[in-house]
């Protein structure tokens, strides 16, 4: 399930208020649950990143609880997209902002709680069976000699999930 996400204050800078939408940001939530009914979501968040408040406020909410899902197998992962809104106090050593930009910030927070809180509740009570499997790839970034990694070639790898529904 997708969440659009929108906010009072961007991370990019120069600082200043958000004027709008220009690329739309997104949560997105996969519910998954093993035979023997053990409950795991994965939330992804086009934010730069969320303070442990917000997360736990998120991750500890009574309605999760409610659906059997421990703050522990709860994954909130955020890209860490520049151009987002500001969550919680997560920046704060960044922006010094007045009272009334806290009180829109500590409103969009709020918000985005309660909405994606909703968007697992939904993605558990939407589950349906599925095969999920995984590879790893790799990405070979040509010649890098003068990486400190003293190597001609710089070598990523990442994680590769499928999700299809049976």
């Amino acid at each position: 399930r997708d969440y659009k996400v929108t906010g009072v204050q961007t991370c990019a800078l120069p600082i200043y208020p958000s004027e709008g939408t220009r690329i739309p940001l997104w949560a997105k939530a996969l519910a998954l649950e093993d035979a023997s009914g053990k409950r795991t979501v994965i939330a992804s968040l086009d934010l730069v990143g969320i303070d442990r408040a917000t997360s736990l406020a998120i991750r500890q909410s009574p309605a999760l609880i409610k659906l059997g899902l421990n703050a522990s197998n709860i994954v909130l992962n955020c890209s860490h997209t520049h151009t987002g809104p500001v969550v919680g106090h997560n920046l704060e050593t960044m922006y010094f902002y007045g009272e009334e930009e806290q009180r829109k910030v500590d409103a969009y927070t709020a918000k985005l709680v309660r909405d994606l809180v909703a968007l697992i509740v939904n993605a558990v009570q939407t589950l349906a069976p599925a095969k999920l499997s995984w590879s790893v790839g790799w990405e070979n970034y040509g010649d890098r000699k003068s990486t400190r990694l003293n190597s001609s070639h710089l070598v990523i790898s990442y994680a590769v999930f499928c999700l299809k529904k049976k």
